[in-house]
């Protein structure tokens, strides 16, 4: 059985790493929680900067374009559950939440909706929802209340801020909690944004330990 309070599992964006998850999400943790990452499936194209991605997706002006490879976000997906199973075998009821950025945040989401009994709560920053990937996964009673903090920059110019305006809309189907962070920057994650990230995880494990 785990000892610590909380095990959080942080995912990069497309064409970052797992110390860039690190890096990025750690000053959001308090005393107690311990934080696990994971890499992305695949390799970012040639002349795309290098790291890892979860799913390729092409570009037009700088955003995402139709057509992503759902078949690879699906790979994805199961790759994050099959973690998060082995992390649950673990540490049994202790709170396991799930944080990404960007492209990781678009699989984090498909993977609570996924399987919404694995994750106590689901963190996301500059991320979108992949509707063409939930169209199969069905609305199951375990979705109701699930809370989901969702930070996004206005001014985000790989991924507008009107899709995490419709992504949000999506979930409230599912009857989610949603915690919405809008803020003036772009895709990125400022000071503002982790101090707001640190109080909402905080809030889950306390209210998760109650």
């Amino acid at each position: 059985m785990s000892t610590a309070r909380a095990v959080v599992l942080a995912l990069h964006g497309l064409g970052h790493d797992e110390a860039t998850a690190r890096a990025m999400f750690e000053p959001a943790l308090s005393p107690g929680m311990v934080m696990e990452t994971l890499a992305g499936r695949f390799e970012s194209p040639t002349g795309a900067g290098g790291g890892r991605l979860w799913f390729q997706v092409d570009f037009a002006d700088g955003r995402p374009a139709a057509g992503p490879r759902l078949d690879q976000e699906a790979a994805s997906r199961a790759a994050i559950i099959e973690r998060a199973i082995a992390i649950r075998r673990r540490i049994g009821d202790t709170p396991l939440i799930l944080l990404g950025f960007g492209q990781g945040g678009v699989v984090a989401l498909t993977a609570l909706i996924e399987r919404p009994e694995l994750f106590t709560a689901c963190g996301i920053a500059s991320g979108r929802l992949l509707e063409p990937a939930i169209k199969a996964l069905p609305i199951v009673p375990r979705h109701c209340g699930k809370p989901v903090f969702w930070a996004h920059g206005r001014n985000d110019p790989i991924i507008g801020h009107e899709l995490a305006q419709q992504g949000q809309a999506t979930l409230g189907r599912y009857a989610m909690t949603i915690t919405a962070f809008d803020h003036d920057g772009g895709h990125e994650l400022p000071d503002a944004v982790i101090a707001s990230l640190r109080m909402w995880l905080s809030d889950r494990v306390a209210s998760e330990g109650s």
